[in-house]
């Protein structure tokens, strides 16, 4: 087992497939928020710095939060999150 959210999974013994519900999922609730954010270069940088850091370094994530908040990534992780618990 793998804390990692991008851990591969499998699904019905095929690895790589166990994420598959899971992608599809949140871009059936959030897709336009998810298109947004990574549309806008600002929160895919911290998108991207989010996925590059320890999942278990909560400090290091609020400092990357903080520093590079844009409405996008507000209404991103809100869907995500707390809306639809993706």
């Amino acid at each position: 087992y793998n804390i990692n959210p991008s851990w591969d999974k499998k699904l019905y013994g095929v690895p790589g497939l166990g994420n598959v519900p899971e992608f599809a999922s949140m871009v059936s609730c959030c897709g336009d928020k998810i298109a947004a954010a990574i549309s806008d270069p600002e929160t895919k940088k911290a998108i991207d710095m989010l996925n590059a850091g320890d999942v278990r370094d909560q400090v290091g994530s609020y400092r990357v939060i903080v520093s590079y908040e844009t409405p996008q990534l507000e209404d991103f992780t809100l869907c995500l999150l707390q809306q639809n618990n993706c």
